[in-house]
């Protein structure tokens, strides 16, 4: 099992691409682009997740720090090592996306 947070953005989108290619599924698109639509409209209160039943990935908005959600992975072979190296690579490539937009603009 691994966990790792992550700021509610364009980062999460790439782990979530990361995730679906990595363990081989499809995560639930609609729960995905949830937790998108509620970090615009609702900042204040709990929410929780469920992104795939099997293997299970789930995710946490804590009311007290609603820009940024919890994912954790139930799977045997995923530990919090290998989620923060997603959450590294995703960083990575917003920033060169951003870095790109910029030069091109």
């Amino acid at each position: 099992m691994g966990r790792f947070e992550i700021p509610i953005g364009v980062e999460l989108r790439f782990v979530f691409f990361g995730l679906e290619s990595a363990l081989g599924v499809s995560l639930d698109v609609e729960e995905m682009e949830r937790v998108f639509s509620d970090a615009k409209t609702d900042a204040v209160s709990e929410k929780q997740y469920v992104f795939r039943q099997k293997p299970r990935v789930t995710g946490t908005v804590d009311h007290y720090e609603p820009g940024t959600i919890r994912v954790v992975v139930e799977h045997r072979h995923w530990t919090d090592g290998k989620l923060e190296e997603l959450t590294e690579n995703a960083h990575y490539h917003v920033h060169r996306l951003r870095k790109d937009c910029d030069d091109a603009g």
